[in-house]
Formats: C-alpha cells, sequence, structure tokens
C-alpha cells in the first residue's frame, strides 16, 4: 500500500498525519486474502513515532494513529466478502500506538483464543467494562465494532528485570 518510509528525523508531523491518512483511504473497498494457508493477516499504520515536536503533537500523533487502525478495520469489515467467516479487530497498544495493528483473522478458533494470555511470560487481564479507551480519547468507533480492553504484562526473556506494562484494546467484530 504505502511507501518505504523515510528516516524519521526528516518527516514532519503533517507529513506523518498524511501517510496515515492516505493509508486509511487506500483501504476502502480492499480485504486482505489469505496467503499460504496463515491463519491472520495483519497491518500497521505506515509511520513511525520518533517525536521530534512537542508532547502535543507525539500525544494528537499516537491518537491518529489509533484511529486510522480503527478506520482501517471498518473499511476491512465493509468490504469483507460475504460468503468469508474472517474476523477482523484493530488491536491498539496504549501509549505504544506504533505498535498498534489492524487484524484479519481467517481462522476463528485462533480469532477466539487470540486474546487468552496466560503464560509466564505474557499476560493480558481484562480493565474493568466501564473503560473505553475510544471514550477517553474521543476516537470514532462505528456502532458495530465492539471495543474491550486488557492490560498487558509481559517479560522479555532476554531482560526478565524489566517487564513490560501498558493497554491493548480490540476494537471489531
Amino acid at each position: 500500500m504505502a511507501g518505504p518510509l523515510k528516516s524519521p528525523s526528516k518527516v514532519t508531523f503533517q507529513a506523518r498525519l498524511r501517510r496515515i491518512d492516505r493509508w486509511v483511504k487506500d483501504s476502502r473497498g480492499a480485504f486482505p486474502q489469505q496467503a499460504n494457508a496463515r491463519l491472520f493477516h495483519k497491518e500497521r499504520a505506515p509511520v513511525e513515532l520518533h517525536p521530534q515536536g512537542s508532547e502535543l503533537q507525539l500525544n494528537a500523533l499516537r491518537k491518529a494513529i489509533a484511529q486510522a487502525h480503527i478506520d482501517v478495520a471498518a473499511n476491512f469489515i465493509a468490504a469483507r466478502p460475504r460468503q468469508s467467516l474472517a474476523r477482523v479487530a484493530a488491536v491498539l497498544c496504549w501509549p505504544n500506538t506504533e505498535w498498534s495493528q489492524v487484524c484479519v483473522f481467517f481462522d476463528l478458533d485462533y480469532f477466539q483464543s487470540f486474546e487468552t494470555r496466560d503464560s509466564a511470560h505474557q499476560r493480558w487481564t481484562p480493565l474493568p467494562p466501564q473503560r473505553s479507551l475510544s471514550r477517553e480519547l474521543g476516537l470514532r468507533v462505528p456502532a458495530r465494532l465492539r471495543e474491550r480492553g486488557y492490560h498487558e504484562w509481559s517479560l522479555d526473556p532476554s531482560s526478565p528485570e524489566m517487564p513490560y506494562e501498558a493497554e491493548v484494546w480490540m476494537i471489531g467484530d
């Protein structure tokens, strides 16, 4: 879809927003095809954070990346062939939105097990149902999409003394 990324230090805030908008527009009417019997297809916004500007710009970019993933997921759902059993979700990582992705799950068993993470190296704990990332950030979510959030805890075996903690939000089917 989008071309190669330029060096992050040379890309302006406005250019990053344009690249995100182009990705969303390019996804309209498109639905990824399953390749090589893969269980899923994933896409990430073609932009990196690498903050050069203010905290205000960084937060605006995080919000734009999150909204773009929701929009691309909605576009894929709208373009999904009638006979397809595939499920689609924006998987938003907060606050590290550059790790977010849109996933198309071709295997229903994999889709149903995707949110179950409870191992020695990674755990997703459901957030209270009254929490809503879309409400907190003012994101637009089509009514047909479900939103559910998790507290993520993970451990990199190469640095076990520094666990990673963040939130993961599934918005989609």
